[in-house]
């Protein structure tokens, strides 16, 4: 979130204003500088260079805003609405190809035995209509508001052993507001994945191709988690080999 100044003309005797962070917590600031109606501007300025209030972009653009996801595309197109201070997340899978994330992205998993799957993230600048990862078949792209700088805050990559379940263990924070995203992929003819418990989730999908037959599914859990949070999410899937990565996005 950016930092915004409040003119001393928007406070007068016996105003408050509310600091509250993404959490809904509030707290009062004392700015209750005017006297008998005469406004004391010096005091106002020299308060805002103290107490530096923040907000969310007027617009809810650029990375203002609580913490979400704000869309999601299917394709490789640029998720609608994405602007500059976004976080974009690609999910995407090929067919006994390698895989290659475009120029500028950070790669946060892999998995490379003939159907290769991958994710990357990058905070949004300038970007173009599409995005293209070299041999990719299927796409799976967020863009996040609410978040800047570095928002990965955790992380968990791993091959879950060949059974058909695996559960998504909560992952260390040490920051509240967190908003966790989970992915999975693996191999089979006919693959299938499903939430089987957990807390709610916002959104679920499954994919899957002709050919060389794989599958990627994704969750986002429903409300922002805090430190010491203990929800496990257990997914159905079969027993064949794959990839599981969980991430932790704190916001900006």
């Amino acid at each position: 979130m950016f930092e915004k100044i409040i003119s001393g003309n928007d406070i007068r005797h016996g105003s408050s204003v509310f600091s509250t962070d993404q959490l809904g917590n509030s707290e009062v600031v004392p700015v209750s500088v005017s006297l008998n109606g005469v406004h004391h501007s010096s005091v106002i300025e020299d308060r805002m260079k103290l107490y530096r209030f923040y907000s969310g972009d007027d617009d809810g653009s650029g990375g203002g805003g609580i913490l979400q996801i704000r869309a999601i595309s299917e394709t490789n197109a640029k998720p609608t609405g994405t602007v500059d201070g976004d976080l974009v997340i690609i999910m995407a899978q090929a067919s006994n190809a390698d895989l290659t994330g475009p120029a500028g992205f950070t790669q946060l998993a892999s998995f490379n035995t003939n159907r290769d799957y991958g994710v990357w993230w990058k905070i949004a600048s300038s970007e173009p209509s599409t995005y293209t990862v070299t041999n990719a078949t299927e796409y799976i792209i967020f863009s996040v508001q609410g978040c800047h700088g570095t928002p990965i805050h955790a992380s968990e990559d791993e091959a879950p052993a060949a059974s058909s379940s695996h559960t998504y263990s909560p992952l260390t924070l040490s920051t509240n507001g967190c908003l966790i995203i989970g992915f999975h992929f693996q191999i089979d003819n006919t693959p299938e994945a499903a939430i089987t418990s957990g807390p709610a989730t916002i959104q679920a999908s499954n994919y899957q191709t002709s050919g060389f037959d794989r599958g990627m599914m994704f969750f986002t859990m429903n409300s922002l988690q805090n430190t010491g949070y203990s929800d496990d999410i257990t997914i159905s899937r079969d027993a064949v080999v794959g990839r599981v990565t969980q991430i932790a996005i704190k916001p900006g």
